[in-house]
């Protein structure tokens, strides 16, 4: 979502830059061996281009489990 905002904005030259980010951001989460699965998950899904990041919806909610 955030490289859409960028790029609707019409700031493509900040597009490389950001998909680094998320590249260095996903693997520095692979080598996190401290991080619970569910936070794991989480954060890709944020890093995704397709999660909007400002969703703070607990993931959890969604499926009516309790949290």
């Amino acid at each position: 979502m955030l490289i859409q905002h960028v790029e609707d904005a019409g700031r493509p030259e900040h597009v490389p830059a950001l998909r680094r980010q998320m590249r260095l951001l996903l693997e520095a989460l692979e080598e996190e061996p401290g991080m619970r699965p569910e936070d794991r998950n989480r954060l890709r899904a944020i890093a995704s281009e397709s999660t909007d990041p400002a969703d703070h919806e607990n993931p959890a909610s969604r499926s009516g489990a309790a949290g």
